[in-house]
């Protein structure tokens, strides 16, 4: 069964045309190079983590599987960052935030520590070399070398923290926090541990551009 509610242009019809079991995506980004090929979605429905990564897992692109965004650089930090930025409106932040992340706005990353305390894994489901680790706060290192942006002030870490002994799972923020506490423990773009019952927006992520 269609979920067709709302069609003002022939663009949008396409955007809503999916089956009732997933919202359509909001925004795409595409990286089509030699050396890279990527498509980002962005969906504008809060999402538990556990919810986040299985609708993610459940899409395709000719064939190739999609997965809860992960994030192996500085420049794919950025690339994503700005992309969001630009997509989301602040008036939208109330639907995607975190209550124990200082009350702002965050977007899922595909990775936790739900395992281990402390050992941060991106994950995708049956795939060879997944589970990842990428950060192990033992030792306040990255695991085997991988990029990790966790929230810190004037070159102090002070993410992941496990405040509450429940924040299991990564999201990158969309502002500053906490808000409007007079102080900073992260800005917009660096990564915060929250509760994996949080209710976010997600991306879904894949290895490919259609049609290449």
């Amino acid at each position: 069964m269609m979920d067709i509610k709302w069609i003002p242009t022939l663009a949008t019809l396409f955007l809503v045309s999916f089956p009732t079991a997933a919202q359509a995506w909001s925004a795409k980004l595409t990286v089509d190079l030699s050396s890279e090929k990527k498509t980002y979605l962005l969906y504008k429905e809060a999402k538990s983590y556990q919810q986040a990564r299985e609708l993610a897992e459940s899409e395709n692109i000719d064939g190739v599987s999609g997965y809860l965004l992960n994030i192996d650089s500085s420049s794919e930090n950025t690339r994503v960052f700005n992309w969001l930025a630009a997509n989301i409106s602040t008036s939208e932040y109330g639907s995607t935030a975190a209550s124990d992340g200082g009350g702002a706005a965050y977007i899922w990353l595909g990775g936790d520590d739900q395992d281990v305390e402390g050992d941060w894994l991106w994950q995708r489901t049956d795939v060879s070399g997944y589970p990842r680790l990428y950060w192990r706060g033992d030792y306040g290192g990255a695991g085997q070398g991988l990029y990790k942006n966790w929230g810190n002030t004037e070159g102090t870490q002070n993410e992941p923290d496990d405040y509450q002994g429940n924040q299991d799972a990564v999201a990158i923020a969309l502002e500053a926090w906490p808000v409007d506490a007079g102080f900073e423990l992260g800005t917009a773009g660096q990564w915060n541990d929250v509760n994996v019952n949080n209710g976010l927006f997600y991306v879904v992520e894949f290895d490919t551009v259609e049609g290449s």
